[in-house]
């Protein structure tokens, strides 16, 4: 959780890393809570089942390479 940058745009649940970070040991505790009630029912909400990835070019030499992104 502390190596997360805080500039990063929220996800579908709208919460940003900042967030995060400010609820420290008990934010990551009930994170870990859900994420293994989640494994342990084999019940995951859909918006957990979805992601988006937008690759960003980091305006090295080559746009075709895929490491450029």
């Amino acid at each position: 959780m502390r190596k997360m940058k805080s500039e990063k745009a929220v996800g579908p649940d709208l919460i940003c890393v900042k967030i995060w970070k400010c609820l420290c040991e008990e934010g990551l505790d009930w994170l870990m809570e859900l994420f293994n009630f989640n494994f342990r029912t084999v019940k995951m909400p859909n918006e957990q089942k979805t992601s988006t990835v937008i690759p960003l070019y980091n305006d090295e030499s080559d746009i075709q390479d895929c490491n450029n992104y």
